[in-house]
Order: structure tokens, then sequence, then C-alpha cells
């Protein structure tokens, strides 16, 4: 292992091809023969699908297909799959995810028909013709209120559209901790909900090679081993040799390209159904209703003190909305993530979480620039500030009186105490004599962050990416 560039700055070798419009993206590649599709949405947050028509949508001059699930049911094309392994109470509750909604919209933008034509623009115009009618039904689009008893249920098999019930930590000494305290302060946070918008929206060619009986999907993902077990397990019932996947250069993502998509099952189907290659780009207005979504939850947390104002332990209750249905990873950003962060860098002895997962009639959500963790470090202090307040302590001595409980916990107390005496002599001057530098140890570390993910396969690079070459991954 080469271990000369361990603790240096490294130049970074991609900058000039991109900042010279060299990148390679998918919209980049030119694919012979390429039809393009187009992807019809619910105009509703949730209705019962009565009639689907595509008659005159076939009709129209370069339209190769027009489709609707009942298509893809024919060929025993399976659900999206969530693959989160999350340690609920009682068992996950997943409901299916077709690629195209099956009998029941259940979000605005729940996928309803996909349109195939030789050009974009008369694939579009060919979706306009398709006509479907709804019979719209009660929605719900808060996680809290989809809780109570009369809301509208989404799944039947979800009563009270609870989806999973999560614990973690050790109940039993947090109640004790509190019971005992001589100080609890409270608490009630919303992360609202966020839609990530990267400069390259989502992006799919569809390939199928008949010869080989193989499918190859080129597009704009931050993954690709696990998307491609994912489409070849659940969705196509194949072995995973033969689907193939390619990632060239990606516009930005943060997440929200790590996941299987709807689209990516069209374009392959598509492709094969058609016998030539299928191709997607999202418009940016899709993209609000079609993409994964991130956050969207509310939390109740008390953090319990004792005379001196030392942390004694922390609850938190959580309400996390998961939207219509579960997205690849979607439990896990309320869940496993947040739990390896709770307490931030503090000492807290002991310390309980309770997550309540639910669905609603919104874009499914899942892990989004942290999923979970940003969400856990500013909770504990939003915490802390208020029983600064509460209290009448400074904010940063109330923080050194709880200490980070790490491994590494003895340099960030020096730090921590150095960054004290810094701001506190500076600020002591005269605001004209306090020009100086930050020194490099003057910072209080206020935020945890553990990152893991599952092993992956061995990856074989081949080829530098050119705008005809892109990288390819395959296992």
């Amino acid at each position: 292992m080469d271990t000369s560039t361990l603790g240096r700055s490294v130049r970074r070798i991609e900058d000039f091809r991109f900042l010279t419009g060299r990148g390679s993206f998918v919209e980049d590649f030119v694919v012979p023969g390429a039809a393009h599709g187009y992807v019809v949405r619910s105009p509703h947050a949730h209705a019962e699908i009565e009639q689907i028509d595509c008659t005159a949508a076939r009709a129209m001059p370069g339209v190769l297909g027009a489709f609707s699930e009942a298509d893809l049911a024919a060929d025993g094309i399976g659900p999206l799959p969530c693959v989160a392994q999350v340690a609920t109470i009682e068992p996950l509750i997943v409901p299916p995810r077709w690629a195209l909604a099956r009998g029941r919209v259940r979000h605005v933008g729940d996928p309803v028909a996909f349109v195939v034509a030789d050009t974009r623009e008369r694939a579009r115009d060919a979706a306009e013709l398709i006509r479907i009618d709804y019979r719209p039904l009660d929605a719900v689009t808060d996680a809290s209120t989809a809780l109570a008893p009369e809301a509208p249920r989404i799944w039947e098999e979800a009563p009270g559209n609870l989806c999973f019930r999560f614990r973690r930590g050790d109940q039993a000494a947090t109640e004790t901790a509190f019971a005992a305290a001589a100080h609890v302060v409270e608490i009630t946070l919303v992360n609202n909900r966020v839609v990530p918008t990267p400069i390259e929206p989502r992006a799919a060619v569809g390939r199928h090679d008949a010869a080989a009986d193989t499918l190859h999907l080129l597009l704009t993902g931050q993954g690709v081993h696990g998307i491609r077990g994912q489409l070849a397990r659940a969705v196509f019932g194949l072995p995973e040799e033969r689907i193939q996947l390619t990632a060239p250069d990606v516009g930005g993502g943060f997440g929200m390209k790590n996941f299987l998509y709807p689209e990516w099952v069209l374009v392959l189907w598509a492709a094969r159904r058609l016998g030539r290659p299928v191709r997607w780009v999202a418009e940016r207005g899709e993209e609000f209703v079609g993409a994964a979504h991130g956050r969207d939850n509310r939390t109740r947390a008390r953090l319990a003190l004792d005379r001196d104002g030392r942390f004694l332990a922390l609850d938190v209750a959580t309400v996390a909305n998961l939207g219509a249905y579960l997205s690849s990873n979607g439990p896990g950003s309320s869940t496993n993530s947040p739990a390896t962060a709770m307490g931030g860098v503090y000492a807290i002895p002991a310390v309980f979480m309770e997550v309540r997962g639910v669905f609603t009639n919104t874009v499914p959500v899942d892990a989004y620039r942290g999923a979970g963790k940003p969400e856990a470090n500013y909770l504990v202090e939003r915490l802390v500030e208020r029983a600064a307040r509460r209290l009448g302590i400074d904010p940063v001595v109330l923080r050194q009186r709880s200490p980070p409980g790490l491994p590494s916990a003895a340099p960030r107390r020096r730090r921590a105490a150095g960054c004290v005496d810094w701001v506190t002599a500076a600020f002591s001057k005269p605001r004209a004599a306090r020009r100086t530098r930050v020194p490099k140890s003057a910072s209080i570390p206020t935020a945890r962050w553990r990152w893991s993910s599952a092993p992956s396969p061995t990856a074989r690079v081949t080829k530098p990416a050119t705008r005809r070459s892109p990288r390819r991954c395959s296992g």
C-alpha cells in the first residue's frame, strides 16, 4: 500500500477536463438507433386508476410503444426492492413499488405510463394523448397527521400508516437519569423535506444484446454494484452477470443518485421489448416529483443535566416521513444513520432514541447529504444552546462540562480549551487590535460523524473516461 500521500494535499487531476467542457455525461453519448422515452406521471397525490387508454398515443407518427403496468406485469417484471437493513421492533412493512403504478397512485409524480418514440418531442406529444381516468382519494402529506386514527390509509398492509418502530439505546438508564436530574430541557424540531437538484438531472440509456441476452444500463449513478444486484434479483429475475451498468461522469447527486429508480427499469425493459436502445433524460421540473427527497422528520428531544450542568441523559422521539413507497435505503436515513451520531461529541452517559417511520402521499425519502447525521448533531446542539440559556451558563462553558466521550477526547478537550482562551483574549482587545490570524487549534468539535457502508464487490476499472468511452465498473 502506497502511504506517500497520507497527510498531504493531493492535486486533483479531473478539474481541467471539466473546466474545459470535456466532461463525459450520459447526454454526451451518441447511441446509434436510440429511441426516446417519456414518463407520464400522476397529477394526484392519491387516486384509484380506473382506466388507461394508450390507443391514440400508439397511433402517433414515430411512436414505437406506449405502455402501462399491465405490459410490465405480462413480462413478469418485479417491484423495486427496499434493501435497507434496519433492526425494527416488528418486521419492516415493505409494500410493492412497481415501475409503473398498479391500480392506484400514491403521490404526485407517481409513474403511470411510459411512451417511447423516435424523438423526445414526439414521445412527449404522444404522452398527452394517453387517457387516464382517476378516482381521487383523500390524501395525507404530513407524517404526524398520517398517524391519526382518522387519516386516510395509504397501504392496507400498513395499519395507521405505520411502517416501522425503531429503538436504540438504554431506555431504563435514560428514564432513571431523567428522574434524578436537576434540570431538564425539551425541544421540538422540524427538519423540513428537501428536494435534491443536481446540475445534471437523472438520465439513462437502456440497451439489450439479443445474441447474448444481456442488458446494459448507462446511467447517472453514484454506484453500480448495488443497483445491478437489485435489478437482477428483484426486478428482472436474471443472474447478475447478464446485467451490466456503466456510470460515466456524474453532475452532482450528494446521495440521491445512489438508488434504483423506476426509470432505470423502464428503459431496460423497453429496450428489450422494442429491440433497440431507449434513452430517458429527466426534465428539471420532473425531478421535483420523480427523484428521491431527503429529511422530513419531526423530533421531540429532552436533555437531562445535573446541578453543575453536566449532561446526564438524552431522550429522542422522531416521526419520520418515508413517502408513499420505501426507496432503496429509505428507512436507514432516519434510523441507523442518526443512531451513530446521536449525542454528538459529548459524554452523555445514557441515550435512548425511538423512531416511527410513516407512509404519506409524498415522494419517497432516502439518504441525502449526510442522511440522519446532520439532523442528530443539529438536535443536540440546539438542546445545549437551550440548556445554556435556561441555566444562565455560557454555551461554550456548558459544552466544556461534558467534553467529548470519544477515544480522542483528550486532544479534543485541549483544542476546545485553546479555542476558548483564544476567543476570550481576542475579544477583550479593542476592535482595531483584533486583526489576528485564527490559530489552527481554534476549533470546538461539535459534530460527530461515523461513515460506514456494506462492502462492495471488487471492481475492475477500464480505460480513462472520454466523451465516447466512459469508465466502466463491473463486478
